[in-house]
Parts: C-alpha cells; sequence; structure tokens
C-alpha cells in the first residue's frame, strides 16, 4: 500500500505549481506551494508555505510525507497559544494531512495525485484561516491514535 510518485505525478506537481522543484537524487519536491481557495461561503484566502514533498516516504504509508519546512506553523502555535498538535503538526515535523480511517473516502481508488493536491490545498486553507482569524473554518479532525490504511 506504500505510495509511489510516477514521474507523470512529479511532472504533474510541478507544472501546476512552479514554485516547486523537483530534486532528484533525493526524490524530494520541494519549494514554495501556492494556492488560491475558498470553501463554502467562506473567504478566499491566497496564501502559501515553503514545503518538502517526500516522494517515497515513508515506505509503509499510502500519501507521501509533507513538512513545512520555514516554521510558520511552529510560529502560529505560539502566538494562537496552542500545541502544535491542534494545527495537526505531527511530533516529526510532518503534516498530519488524513486520518487513516478517511483515507478511503478521500482516495477511493487509491494514491491520485491531483486529489492529493487538492488535499494539501485543503490543509493549508484551513492553517491560513486558523492564523488569520484565530478560529477553525470548520471543525478539525479529531486526534487518533496509530491506525492501519488498509
Amino acid at each position: 500500500m506504500a505510495c509511489k510518485l510516477r514521474e507523470s505525478d512529479i511532472n504533474w506537481m510541478l507544472e501546476k505549481h512552479p514554485g516547486l522543484h523537483y530534486i532528484y537524487e533525493r526524490d524530494i519536491i520541494c519549494g514554495v506551494f501556492s494556492f488560491r481557495a475558498q470553501y463554502g461561503e467562506g473567504p478566499i484566502i491566497s496564501d502559501h508555505y515553503t514545503i518538502a514533498i517526500f516522494c517515497n516516504y515513508p515506505a509503509d504509508s499510502p500519501l507521501p510525507a509533507v513538512c513545512e519546512i520555514n516554521g510558520r506553523i511552529k510560529q502560529m502555535s505560539l502566538l494562537l497559544g496552542i500545541p502544535t498538535a491542534d494545527l495537526h503538526l505531527n511530533g516529526d515535523g510532518t503534516l498530519c494531512l488524513i486520518r487513516p480511517d478517511k483515507f478511503k473516502i478521500w482516495y477511493p481508488e487509491g494514491f491520485d495525485i491531483r486529489i492529493f493536491e487538492q488535499n494539501l490545498v485543503t490543509h493549508f486553507y484551513w492553517l491560513s484561516f486558523r492564523e488569520r482569524f484565530g478560529k477553525e473554518p470548520w471543525k478539525g479532525e479529531e486526534h487518533g491514535g496509530i491506525y492501519n490504511f488498509d
């Protein structure tokens, strides 16, 4: 069930987000991930995050690991006075993008780069909204223990 980004996935992401680039030797997509999004009647948010997408890590995950690499989420937690976990940042610095029990809802046919990109946009919209307005745009997912993605 491990995710492995294909060359076509990488090329699609780089074309869609020109602020990103691919480091072949490390198998990492990194750089500035920009988005413009609106959910429901909420505000339109245009923002960007500096990220690293580890294309084939962790080996047992159906999604690549993603890290926000400028410390913005950690700064948010300090300014908002909440733990980084409440901003869906795992202890190892990776983003908590999806609960494993929701994986099949988001990815009914397995990993898809276009759905993954929307997963990132949704995640970053939620963070940017929380940073700007001090509250969640919608109820964040509950934290859970270790789940099995199967």
